[in-house]
């Protein structure tokens, strides 16, 4: 056999280890259907992506008991504040009925009247920005326990990336442009594989109740008959 066969052979060995090295190595990238089934930590270098309606499970958490009983008794705390200023107001506006069309008396009521609506104004304001600062708050709260539960199921589940979206098919509701902007902006996957979200499970460990009708829009959570500025 002449040399240049033998290189020949030996080059072609050498090609064939080499596609028998990346044939591995794409097998130990791209999990088979089997693997994504079942349970366990990703091995390293392992890429296995999920998803999760990240969004849309702070929702449902604002709106469970827990969130809203707080939510309530917080608005009942600062409608209370409010109440002394009412008062008042009702007070002189009575006083000022009762007196007839050319007493002097009523300029000076008119002018007190005008002052304590303009401090009742004031702290109306500040009662509305206490309640959305709670609000805010609870926001927070519910969003770090969403992103716990959701690591925790990723990581059980053998998944290394989750990318937070909205579930599909949730239409934009936003009447504004910003708002709009917003929403498309919270949904940055295009295609994806429905068995690869892990919102139900998410929701399962966070003792969500089912959904029973369609997830609200971001923020409408937050609105409560009976907020601050709204009356009792």
């Amino acid at each position: 056999m002449s040399s240049s066969i033998v290189q020949r052979a030996e080059r072609l060995a050498i090609y064939a280890g080499i596609v028998a090295a990346i044939g591995l190595g794409l097998s130990a990238h791209v999990p088979s259907t089997a693997t994504a089934q079942n349970s366990g930590a990703a091995p390293s270098g392992q890429v296995r992506i999920a998803t999760a309606d990240v969004l849309g499970l702070v929702d449902r958490m604002m709106a469970t008991d827990r969130y809203t009983s707080a939510h309530q008794t917080q608005v009942q705390t600062l409608n209370k504040t409010l109440e002394p200023l009412q008062q008042e107001l009702q007070a002189l506006s009575a006083r000022y009925q009762s007196l007839a069309p050319d007493n002097p008396e009523r300029a000076e009521i008119e002018k007190a009247f005008g002052a304590k609506q303009q401090q009742l104004q004031e702290k109306n304001q500040d009662a509305v920005r206490q309640d959305q600062i709670f609000r805010s708050t609870q926001a927070a709260e519910a969003y770090q326990a969403v992103i716990a539960a959701t690591d925790r199921t990723a990581r059980e589940l053998g998944y290394s990336h989750v990318i937070a979206t909205r579930a599909p098919g949730t239409p934009v509701r936003a009447e504004t442009l910003g708002g709009t902007l917003q929403e498309l902006l919270a949904r940055p996957l295009v295609r994806g594989d429905q068995g690869d979200d892990l919102t139900d499970r998410v929701a399962t460990a966070l003792l969500l109740p089912p959904v029973t009708k369609a997830t609200p829009a971001p923020g409408d959570a937050g609105a409560t008959p009976g907020a601050p500025g709204q009356g009792r």
